[in-house]
């Protein structure tokens, strides 16, 4: 018996519930606004129109009744709208997210995983790749970035300083910049391309005051759909 009270308590609940978000007052008035007024005078000026004479109080009757009947079963329609689709819907909805919250997270597992089958200095090395095509990335990450990847800090401070001249727009004053560490650049470029060639785009890209963008999405290695696929094979 307890159970079936509080099976009915949480029914009730629910009813007062999509009751209050269905606007149950506001239905009521329309009904009766659509049902009395607006249908009397609907129909006399219809009557006059095409009879030349007012209508008859059993028809008034009639098309009262029947906007009234077609009120109510769209009401009680919306009462179920509310009461069961839309939780569906917004139960599929929170299923969606978690499932695509859980796929970065999965991604971000695996990309940790990845790394950790390297030293220490060769982590950080690798992990400079996700830092430069991050297009939110700030410019102290990217700095750091650089001087993990290069070891060279003149080299990881101009590329800090062209990332704040191309967020802040000053396109001359970042290419200024980038004519200025082009030597180095050059040859830490032609290092990396052998172990690192992703990675030396990105740089090289960065550089030259370009950003990643999701559009063009990220940039693979060479061969790696042929893995990709044997490895699904």
């Amino acid at each position: 018996m307890k159970n079936q009270d509080s099976l009915g308590e949480q029914i009730a609940r629910q009813l007062a519930i999509s009751a209050h978000r269905t606007g149950w007052r506001w239905n009521l008035l329309s009904l009766a606004w659509s049902a009395g007024p607006v249908t009397f005078v609907a129909l006399v000026a219809g009557s006059y129109l095409g009879f030349g004479k007012p209508p008859t109080f059993d028809t008034f009757i009639y098309f009262a009744a029947y906007t009234l009947v077609a009120g109510v079963i769209a009401t009680i329609i919306g009462f179920i709208r509310h009461r069961i689709i839309l939780p569906r819907v917004q139960s599929a909805d929170e299923a969606l997210k978690q499932f695509v919250n859980s796929l970065f997270n999965l991604h971000f597992l695996a990309r940790d995983f990845y790394i950790q089958t390297y030293d220490i200095d060769e982590q950080r090395k690798i992990a400079t790749r996700w830092i430069l095509s991050t297009a939110s990335a700030s410019a102290e990450a990217i700095e750091e970035a650089v001087y993990d990847l290069t070891g060279d800090s003149d080299l990881a401070h101009s590329l800090k300083r062209i990332e704040i001249y191309r967020r802040s727009g000053l396109k001359s004053l970042m290419q200024a910049e980038s004519a200025l560490c082009a030597d180095k650049l050059n040859e830490q470029l032609a290092i990396l391309s052998t172990n690192y060639p992703v990675t030396a785009a990105y740089l090289e890209e960065r550089f030259r005051g370009e950003e990643p963008t999701l559009r063009r999405g990220q940039l693979r290695n060479k061969g790696f759909l042929a893995r990709f696929l044997e490895v699904a094979n």
